[in-house]
């Protein structure tokens, strides 16, 4: 009998483990110490690649459930190791039975990752089927975990990917009709509505295309016939050692509650916080800056002037109430870790992080890509009067080199044409104020062309911008970027085809380019020359003297002009463009990154670091730029879109992306609008836009604010205005009407006359007419002026000069004062400046000027190309040759 009992148990046992590990996933209730067994099918187990234990040299990876097992093929990159399967370079296929699993209305998968490195520049696809039907993967240019089922377009996407690809458990949950939904460690993450059936038509794990792969460490695979309920994906968590409540909540982004101003592209104000009464009362106002400016130290607690702690940055953080983005001072290493330290426990990165010490600012930025750098050169300049061409390069060689998006100035040298240049080599700029700015300092800053004013009057400073200046104020032109040239009329590519895009209106040259295997570097925008040239060679395998037997000349056969173009080289490129008044953007399409070096030989070579910026696709290349070229500017080129509904909580994800290579946002433009520019010039980001080639798009995106406009007819931007200039007398007196005239230079470089301006009296008195105006007192006269143009698609766009400050002579005083033109620090405070009327804009399209052959007509810039054009407008006066003649040391 005893015996008997005994069967009768051992039979029961054989039959619960045999229950267990049937095909089916039979309904079986597990512990809670154990993962959940009810509908398990299927599981690949790292440690246990064989029933009977961990066998490294297997040629299959045993199904523990049932007998799906997965055959693997092995090699140096994808091997078993005592915690799991090795993966790099090649697929794996999973049986029938799981694709049929999968193919079902109800399905969960399980996935833990050891180690997980991405490897390909677009994706790293870890689930997919060959019909791309199912496909679970991590957009690269996004850093996000994307789901794409049944084809369709609904995915859902979970934030910070890398971070959950490493040593986290991925719960994937379908039901059709209800939802799909992905967890990370137990924890939801996102979701989307179910309406489609998988579809797929097979089933792997690995990648051989190269930019869709990654090395990834597989430590668990498990499918279950039906959707697991929340309760089982935080039980299987716990099982496998992750705790869900543990897991970081992602606080999200600020959003920034600061008013939309009337200038293009906005600009942010900073407030100067140096109390918790202060910032309360910030805080307490209906109208709120963008930034809120706090010294912190070692313990994380923000400074008075005195030097005391008056708050923490956790009760910070709390008060700004994700309306203010914060902006951290710091002045060593230490606060630095602490800081980093502090943010990534809260998951909290959208923080703007200045300090004046080069060195400082770099770590802090290595240790919070995320975040955004500001490069405090208040000190370093504070007693520079104007800025030469050589320190502008250094600004940008110091914003670039010590990762800083942002370069904060005395406010005194924030002149439009100097900040306009910066902004067109990547490095935007925030005008420091002075502490009782006056009326004059205030349209200065706002007209600047700076993406920030550091102010403690805010609120003054949002009336003007918001009441006073006209609507669609342009304080910063962009740039006009030739896609590979202008290809709508000349062979892409080509230096030919270049120079056409010049002479017709771009500011900027696109060309895209290769090393030869004799380390030159050509300009060709695939990697074989069969589409455009008239034979076929693989670029990077061939030599120069091969290449340069070639014609660059499909579809232009028969064009005398263009039938002969050959391939050109980068020299080429930079030796005819050097002495113009245009700039490059270099787009790296070589994967190979000896080509940095390369190129920064050909740059230095030319001296040409002031016209020339990379752009590119490849985070390889990207990361050898920071690593062999940190002083170049970077674009992060991507398919990346925001959502325009919440595009401050978009830019985690551009950061994501281009924080870790302190590059520029370079993303097609589908999806794009002002709102999506605002979130991203108010954190100090440029933006550049590809490729814009409806030429309605290219009018409208000139009112979006972007930084420059890619499109491959920059001749449809040539005859708008990119600048103006202001021109009078060379002396003011009382009651004598003064004459005031405006140049217009077109991006083409084409100038007219522009008479119908409106005049704006800041500080002093006169009267004024269209064109004229008449000071009515001696003293100091403070006046800027207005002109409006019209776009093909019907918008109109506003350009200010920036004030100018003149001694009016009054014939009635015993002497005559000197005459002095300039632009004063402080004046006594006036009334605000209205804008009531406004120029006529008709007319602006008629103009008979003739272009020069070769050149823009405009000054001939120093080696480095300082440009004279800007976003605002440059202020000339004629007063007589030898005025003149001490002013022209530097205009660019």
């Amino acid at each position: 009998m005893k015996y008997k009992r005994l069967a009768c148990a051992l039979l029961a046992i054989f039959m619960t483990a045999s229950l267990m590990v049937a095909p089916g996933g039979f309904p079986i209730a597990a512990a809670e110490n154990d993962i959940v067994r009810e509908g398990l099918v299927s599981w690949f187990k790292g440690d246990q690649n064989t029933r009977s234990g961990q066998n490294t040299a297997s040629n299959l990876w045993h199904d523990l459930v049932s007998g799906y097992d997965l055959p693997v093929n092995r090699n140096d990159a994808n091997y078993f190791t005592e915690e799991g399967f090795r993966v790099n370079g090649t697929k794996h296929y999973f049986s029938d039975e799981i694709l049929k699993l999968v193919n079902n209305s109800s399905f969960t998968i399980e996935i833990e990752f050891g180690e997980f490195s991405p490897i390909g520049e677009n994706y790293n696809v870890f689930m997919n089927s060959s019909n791309d039907y199912f496909s679970l993967f991590r957009r690269v240019s996004e850093n996000v975990i994307e789901w794409k089922f049944g084809g369709g377009n609904t995915r859902p996407k979970i934030s910070d990917s890398l971070r959950y690809l490493k040593n986290h458990l991925l719960t994937f949950t379908c039901e059709y009709g209800g939802s799909v939904i992905m967890y990370v460690n137990g924890v939801e993450m996102a979701r989307a509505d179910c309406d489609l059936y998988m579809g797929a038509d097979d089933l792997f794990i690995g990648q051989d295309e190269t930019s869709r792969s990654y090395d990834a460490l597989y430590k668990n695979i498990r499918f279950y016939s039906r959707p697991l309920s929340t309760e089982e994906v935080e039980q299987n968590a716990r099982v496998e050692g992750y705790e869900p409540e543990e897991l970081p909540k992602l606080l999200g982004c600020v959003s920034v509650a600061q008013p939309v101003t009337n200038i293009v592209g906005d600009i942010a104000m900073v407030r100067p916080v140096q109390s918790k009464a202060e910032l309360e009362s910030v805080m307490s106002k209906e109208v709120l800056p963008a930034t809120a400016l706090f010294e912190i130290d070692t313990d994380l607690r923000a400074l008075d002037g005195e030097g005391n702690p008056f708050a923490t940055v956790e009760e910070i953080l709390e008060l700004l109430d994700f309306r203010v983005l914060p902006c951290f001072c710091i002045t060593g290493k230490q606060t630095a870790d602490r800081l980093a330290e502090y943010l990534d426990e809260i998951n909290f990165y959208d923080v703007q992080i200045m300090s004046a010490n080069r060195e400082v600012l770099k770590y802090a930025r290595e240790l919070l890509p995320r975040c955004y750098g500001i490069l405090d050169l208040r000190e370093e300049y504070a007693g520079v009067e104007d800025l030469s061409e050589e320190q502008l390069l250094d600004i940008r060689r110091a914003v670039k080199t010590y990762n800083a998006y942002v370069a904060v100035l005395p406010v005194k040298l924030c002149r439009n044409e100097d900040v306009q240049f910066l902004y067109e080599l990547q490095v935007n700029v925030w005008a420091w104020g002075t502490e009782q700015p006056g009326q004059t300092e205030a349209y200065f800053a706002l007209l600047s062309g700076a993406v920030g004013v550091v102010t403690d009057e805010t609120e003054r400073y949002l009336d003007i911008a918001c009441n006073s200046l006209a609507e669609n104020t342009m304080t910063r032109m962009p740039t006009d970027v030739g896609h590979r040239g202008i290809p709508s009329q000349a062979p892409e590519c080509t230096l030919e085809g270049s120079i056409l895009a010049y002479r017709l209106g771009a500011t900027v040259i696109e060309l895209d380019v290769y090393l030869t295997r004799d380390g030159h570097v050509v300009a060709m925008h695939d990697g074989n020359t069969g589409r455009t040239c008239n034979q076929d060679l693989d670029v990077e395998a061939s030599s120069l003297a091969e290449l340069k037997k070639l014609y660059v000349n499909k579809g232009y056969e028969d064009d005398p002009e263009y039938s002969a173009c050959r391939i050109p080289t980068l020299d080429e490129y930079l030796e005819w463009f050097r002495v113009k008044n245009c700039k490059l953007f270099i787009e790296i399409k070589s994967t190979n990154t000896d080509i940095v070096t390369a190129i920064r030989t050909v740059v230095d070579k030319y001296g040409m670091y002031g016209q020339c910026s990379v752009i590119t696709f490849n985070e390889g290349i990207m990361k050898a730029m920071r690593k062999d070229y940190p002083e170049m500017s970077v674009g992060a080129l991507s398919g990346m879109t925001m959502n325009s509904a919440d595009s401050d909580a978009d830019m985690r994800r551009v950061m994501d992306f281009i924080g870790q290579y302190n590059g520029t946002h370079n993303p097609s433009y589908g999806g794009y609008d002002e709102a999506d520019m605002r979130a991203c010039m108010i954190r100090g980001v440029s933006v550049y836009p590809w490729t814009i080639d409806n030429t309605t798009d290219l009018s409208n995106f000139l009112l979006g604010g972007y930084s420059g406009l890619t499109t491959d007819y920059p001749d449809a931007l040539g005859d708008m205005a990119r600048q103006i200039r202001l021109s009078c007398g060379d002396q003011f007196k009382v009651n004598t009407p003064m004459n005031l005239q405006h140049a217009v230079t077109r991006y083409n470089g084409n100038e007219i006359s522009d008479q119908n301006i409106k005049i704006v009296v800041l500080e002093g008195e006169a009267n004024t007419t269209r064109n004229s105006i008449t000071p009515l007192a001696g003293g100091e006269l403070t006046f800027l002026t207005l002109s409006a143009f019209r776009l093909p698609s019907g918008g109109i766009y506003r350009m200010y000069t920036q004030p100018l400050t003149v001694d009016v002579f009054d014939p009635n005083a015993e002497t005559e004062p000197e005459t002095e033109i300039g632009n004063t620090e402080t004046l006594p405070e006036t009334n605000e400046a209205g804008t009531n009327g406004e120029p006529d804009t008709d007319g602006r399209g008629e103009d008979t000027a003739v272009m020069e052959s070769d050149t823009h007509p405009v000054k001939k810039p120093k080696k480095g190309c300082r440009s004279t054009v800007s976003g605002g407008a440059l202020l000339i006066l004629t007063l007589g040759a030898a005025v003149l003649a001490s002013d022209s040391k530097k205009r660019r």
